[in-house]
């Protein structure tokens, strides 16, 4: 993905090994574009990688916060069992 080539030559020390393993409905074209868009961003403001966390963390509560709150719990679980997979 050439997101993480141009994290490398921030020094965000970000890997391809942060892709969760993603079983989805969505197309892994669809999948890479948004994430593309969002290291984009990270790139484009020169993040560095606690900031760049600071920001996608905050990104993902206002996701989670979509959810039906009787959900909640389980989409957390499932997101952080997914997240630890990945590094």
């Amino acid at each position: 993905m050439q997101a993480f080539d141009k994290l490398e030559k921030l020094n965000l020390s970000l890997t391809k090994t942060l892709i969760m393993p993603i079983v989805s409905k969505y197309s892994n074209e669809r999948v890479e574009k948004i994430i593309q868009d969002l290291l984009d961003v990270l790139i484009k403001e020169e993040a560095t990688p606690d900031l760049g966390l600071m920001c996608l963390g905050n990104a993902v509560t206002h996701v989670i916060s979509q959810v039906p709150e009787s959900k909640r719990t389980a989409v957390v679980d499932n997101f952080t069992r997914a997240l630890k997979k990945s590094v």
